[in-house]
């Protein structure tokens, strides 16, 4: 390995850590706005934490997207359709995607306490198996 494609891979770990690091931060802030009564906030942070743990994985394997909608494909494409994560996350993440989207371009939009505790529960749970795909490699 050259000087350089040592930098680039030192740079790509920093960069991995720091979409984890952000993933776990936006989890964090989920449960206080859920608690908060702010749920179209958590909603959001839910979709964040789960956005930047699966570009920290496409980070990893050297691929970079523009747009949400490409990272979304790329997780079907790459994760769910080949079996490196469990297919049940493919229906979670879209309900991530598409209720932030409610949430953030909707003007009247409620979510109920409870479907979003369940979701953040869920959260939790596929930042655990995004780590141990990331700590596979």
């Amino acid at each position: 390995m050259t000087g350089k494609e040592s930098r680039d891979e030192q740079y790509r770990t920093v960069l991995v850590n720091h979409w984890v690091a952000k993933a776990r931060d936006d989890l964090g802030s989920a449960q206080v706005n859920l608690q908060s009564g702010r749920l179209s906030n958590a909603v959001r942070d839910i979709y964040f934490a789960c956005f930047y743990v699966v570009s920290a994985f496409f980070m990893q394997e050297r691929k970079a997207f523009k747009k949400h909608s490409q990272v979304r494909a790329s997780f079907h494409r790459d994760l769910i359709r080949t079996g490196r994560i469990d297919v049940s996350w493919g229906s979670f993440y879209e309900w991530v995607f598409d209720h932030r989207q409610q949430a953030d371009y909707q003007p009247i939009v409620q979510f109920e306490s409870d479907e979003v505790r369940t979701i953040l529960d869920q959260a939790n749970a596929f930042m655990i198996d995004m780590k141990k795909l990331l700590e596979s490699k």
